[in-house]
């Protein structure tokens, strides 16, 4: 219950156009001068085998010559009166494939 969803954009890029059909809508989106964009959602209830799909664009202000690391995704949650913090992977990003 009262699930948060948070991931970070960084700087180099910004979030673009508007959502994929089918993903949830964040609750917040807000720039950071240092940690870049923000962006927030919250899924208030999550049962066992239940799932939520998370999908956002981002586009680059320059040319990227290699690759880049975006930040880990984090969920917030309480179970129990506990509080976690869970973190994903993180993800290499490079220049889209042109055919």
């Amino acid at each position: 219950h009262g699930i948060e969803v948070i991931d970070r954009i960084p700087n180099i890029a910004d979030l673009e156009g508007g959502l994929a059909l089918g993903t949830m809508h964040p609750i917040s989106i807000r720039k950071h001068e240092q940690k870049g964009t923000i962006i927030k959602w919250v899924i208030e209830d999550l049962e066992p085998n239940d799932e939520r799909v998370i999908t956002f664009k981002i586009k680059s202000h320059l040319p990227i010559i290699g690759q880049f690391t975006l930040s880990p995704a984090l969920v917030v949650f309480s179970h129990f009166d506990k509080k976690y913090v869970v973190r994903s992977n993180s993800i290499e990003v490079g220049p889209a494939a042109h055919f």
